[in-house]
């Protein structure tokens, strides 16, 4: 019997407060009411065309999943074909931003899981609306866009496209689905660019949701769009919306895999102890799975590199897989080997691991079960990004008044067992030898310490999940 691997990774709210809110200046641009709540300047002339009722609508309803061999491998070819033209240098900047921002977030001693796809989605939704003011250029630098050569939004929301086409059923082995949407509220609505929302819709699939935020309800229904979204796994985001608030852009990923291994969840669980960072011990449950083909390594990456035990686990036809490192030395530290990591790329390590041994390989890892989430806007401040927070130099691609980003929200859930995962987790691992009654003696990884795990698109190298186990829980 094939065992389940879910992963759910979830998403960013970009509130964009009109400024009679909170600002980091003490100037204004959008007039607030008697009752503080912020409004449009009424005698100032948008420079765009503003969208119209009919520019609000819902997306169309995807198309049927493939359900015979043929349809499945149209799919495929279609897929692919999206997935060639995916850049390089896009994903790289993609990736180690990800990867950054996740050794940012990193706590000792806390279980931890992001989805560097849903963020970096997210980000780009927003830099539409920058327009030509100095926080466009400011984003671009700070989520590496324009190191890597993309200057230009419209060849980035290009690149977008091509990576969510190929993401569209490219393995039946697996449920991969990605939403966004934006929430406008009934007040504003006739003051927004067209082109902003356009673009949204025709790059990103966004659907467009123009709700009363005074109204109690759109929370509710804000809520239900995620509990959809995220396959119920994750029921609720918000529980109130601020009255400077005018807009919310949120994107949902949700990853459901075939393990390629049997799991046995009659025989193969086992008790046992799983050592935390601080030394002390807690029971888990563990269970099993067998590669049986080359996809673990023991060793350095880099001069003077953390010897780490690597191994990757492949779903359906290899065009993803989940990806575990821990450092090899008993002693060693989770989070200096996610310091490294962040350093050094972890494009490399992903490299190391899929071109090791051929030899077989027996893993066992604890059942887990977490939730995580964050407001992430203080550590975006601290890795140097100001003037999204900032209404002086606003975001003119979506209104002709001063907005400002008031808060970035992400939330994730995992859980993993015998009979699959949901959201991401790492486990840390160690090798012994053993020998069955036939002479067979394949490796043996036990993530029994704290390790860090990663969902990667294997064609292009999108990362689609990350995360740290630190403690196995499982309530």
């Amino acid at each position: 019997m094939k065992r389940t691997f879910v992963l759910i990774g979830f998403f960013m709210i970009f509130s964009l407060a009109a400024c009679g809110g909170n600002s980091s200046s003490g100037e204004k641009g959008a007039e607030p009411d008697d009752d503080g709540s912020a409004q449009f300047n009424d005698d100032e002339t948008a420079d765009f065309e503003v969208v119209s009722d009919d520019d609000f609508t819902e997306p169309a309803e995807e198309d049927a999943a493939p359900q015979t061999y043929d349809e499945w491998q149209n799919a495929y070819a279609k897929a692919d074909a999206q997935a060639e033209q995916v850049q390089a240098p896009f994903v790289e900047a993609n990736t180690n931003f990800g990867m950054k921002l996740f050794a940012k977030l990193n706590e000792p001693g806390e279980n931890i899981m992001i989805s560097p796809l849903s963020i970096s989605i997210a980000m780009a939704m927003t830099l539409g609306g920058a327009g030509n003011s100095g926080t466009y250029d400011e984003l671009m630098d700070f989520l590496g866009y324009k190191a890597a050569g993309f200057d230009d939004y419209m060849t980035l929301n290009e690149q977008f496209d091509f990576l969510l086409q190929s993401l569209t059923y490219f393995d039946e082995n697996f449920e991969l689905s990605l939403a966004n949407s934006m929430w406008l509220d009934d007040a504003f609505r006739g003051g927004v660019n067209k082109t902003f929302v356009n673009d949204l819709k025709k790059y990103y699939g966004a659907g467009y949701f123009v709700k009363d935020f005074a109204d109690s309800k759109t929370v509710g229904l804000i809520n239900s769009w995620v509990n959809n979204k995220t396959k119920g796994k994750i029921t609720e985001i918000i529980d109130e919306i601020d009255e400077n608030t005018v807009m919310l852009l949120l994107n949902a990923v949700y990853f459901r895999a075939n393990w390629m291994q049997e799991v046995d969840s009659e025989g193969d669980i086992e008790s046992g102890y799983f050592t935390m960072s601080s030394g002390s011990k807690k029971q888990a449950q563990f269970f099993r799975g067998m590669l049986r083909e080359r996809h673990y390594y023991n060793g350095q990456v880099g001069k003077n590199g953390m010897d780490i035990r690597m191994l990757a686990v492949p779903f359906g036809r290899h065009a993803a897989s989940i990806y575990f490192f821990m450092p090899r030395d008993l002693d060693g530290s989770v989070d200096a080997m996610i310091s490294e990591m962040a350093e050094n790329g972890i494009g490399k390590y992903f490299d190391r691991v899929n071109g090791s041994c051929d030899e077989y390989c027996e893993f066992e890892l604890p059942r887990v079960r977490f939730e995580y989430g964050e407001s992430i806007k203080d550590d975006f401040s601290e890795m140097g990004l100001k003037k999204p927070f900032d209404w002086n130099y606003g975001f003119d691609g979506i209104v002709s008044d001063k907005l400002f980003i008031s808060d970035v929200r992400h939330n994730t859930y995992f859980s993993m067992d015998e009979k699959g995962v949901e959201a991401s987790a790492v486990t840390e691992v160690y090798i012994e030898c053993g020998a069955d009654e036939d002479g067979f003696n394949p490796a043996f990884f036990r993530f029994d310490r704290p390790f860090v795990f990663a969902v990667r698109d294997n064609r292009t190298g999108t990362l689609l999940f990350i995360g740290k186990v630190e403690k196995p829980e499982f309530d």
